[in-house]
């Protein structure tokens, strides 16, 4: 992995997955392909979208729980793409 970007980007994909065959549908190959995401979302300082993460890979957790997890890091890393491109800017000098 080389830029935080890239790092969101994956993440996204992940969920986009996730979303395409449903929670109930995933399986257990596409849950577990979140683990050494969070690895590197330990490695970046970041335990939010990691705990959301793990949450949705747990099939034991409650369907609400799990919902809620897949929209508060929809919402996470959108914001976070957002935050670094905007950061890769540069002013018209």
């Amino acid at each position: 992995m080389n830029t935080v970007i890239d790092w969101i980007t994956q993440g996204q994909l992940w969920l986009a997955k996730l979303q395409a065959v449903g929670l109930a549908n995933a399986s257990q190959n596409l849950l577990d392909q979140s683990h050494l995401w969070c690895q590197q979302a330990d490695a970046l300082g970041w335990p939010e979208p990691k705990n959301l993460a793990l949450i949705l890979a747990d099939p034991q957790q409650p369907p609400t729980d799990r919902a809620t997890a897949l929209l508060d890091l929809a919402v996470w890393l959108s914001s976070a793409q957002r935050i670094a491109e905007a950061s890769q800017i540069q002013p018209n000098t």
